[in-house]
C-alpha cells in the first residue's frame, strides 16, 4: 500500500477460543484484501495464531517428555516389566479422564491447566498398590516353595489391592483437598488458576479410580 497504512484492530472476544478467533480474523482479512484496489493491501500487524500454536507445541512437548520420564523411572525402579506397564497405564487413563471432564465442564486447555499435570503424582497410588502386590506375590511363592497358579496370583493381587487401596486413596484425597481452595478464587486469579486446579483434580480422580482393578489380573 502506498502512503500511510491503516490499522485494522479486532477486539478479543470473551469466552471465545483464541486460536479459532485468530484464524477467523485471518480469513476475514483475506476476504477484505480481495475487495481492495490493486495498489492497497491489508496486512496483519499482530497474528496471535503464532503464539497459540507455539503454546500448543510447548504443552505437547512438556506432557510427552514428562510422561516418558515417569515411565522410564517406573521401569528402572520397579524392576518388573509387567508391574511397570500396569502402573504406567495410569498416565493415559487419568489424562483421558481429565480431558473428558474438561470437555464436559467447559474447562479451557492451556499452558497453565495442562502444563500443571504431574504424572509422578498421578501414578503414586498405583505404585503403592503394585509394590505391595509384588511383595505379597514373592512372599507367597517363598511360603509355598513353587510358582503360583493363575487363581492364586489373582487371589494374592486382590488381597494386596484391598490392603493398600485405602491408604493410597487417602493420600490422593489429601492432595485433592489441597487444590480445592483454587476453585474458590475469583477475578483474574480465578480465570488463571481454576482451570489448573480443576484439571489436576479431574486427573487425580481418574487415577484414584483405576489402580484396584488394574492390579488384579
Amino acid at each position: 500500500m502506498t502512503g500511510t497504512k491503516p490499522l485494522l484492530a479486532r477486539l478479543m472476544l470473551a469466552g471465545e477460543n483464541s486460536r479459532t478467533a485468530a484464524q477467523n480474523a485471518a480469513g476475514r482479512l483475506e476476504e477484505v484484501n480481495a475487495t481492495l484496489p490493486p495498489d492497497i493491501v491489508a496486512e496483519p500487524v499482530l497474528n496471535r495464531s503464532a503464539l497459540v500454536n507455539s503454546t500448543i507445541k510447548t504443552v505437547a512437548k512438556n506432557l510427552t517428555e514428562g510422561a516418558l520420564l515417569v515411565i522410564v523411572v517406573l521401569f528402572l525402579l520397579l524392576g518388573n516389566i509387567r508391574a511397570a506397564t500396569i502402573t504406567a497405564l495410569m498416565i493415559p487413563i487419568s489424562f483421558l479422564f481429565a480431558v473428558v471432564g474438561m470437555n464436559r465442564f467447559g474447562i479451557s486447555g492451556n499452558l497453565m491447566s495442562l502444563g500443571a499435570l504431574d504424572f509422578g503424582l498421578l501414578v503414586d497410588g498405583a505404585v503403592v498398590v503394585v509394590e505391595n502386590t509384588l511383595l505379597m506375590l514373592s512372599q507367597r511363592r517363598a511360603d509355598l516353595g513353587r510358582a503360583l497358579t493363575r487363581s492364586e496370583r489373582l487371589n494374592v493381587a486382590g488381597q494386596a489391592a484391598k490392603q493398600m487401596i485405602k491408604p493410597a486413596a487417602f493420600g490422593q484425597l489429601i492432595i485433592l483437598l489441597v487444590f480445592t481452595p483454587l476453585l474458590l478464587l475469583g477475578g483474574v486469579e480465578g480465570k488463571t488458576f481454576i482451570p489448573m486446579g480443576a484439571t489436576v483434580m479431574l486427573a487425580l480422580v481418574g487415577a484414584s479410580s483405576s489402580p484396584s482393578p488394574l492390579c488384579q489380573p
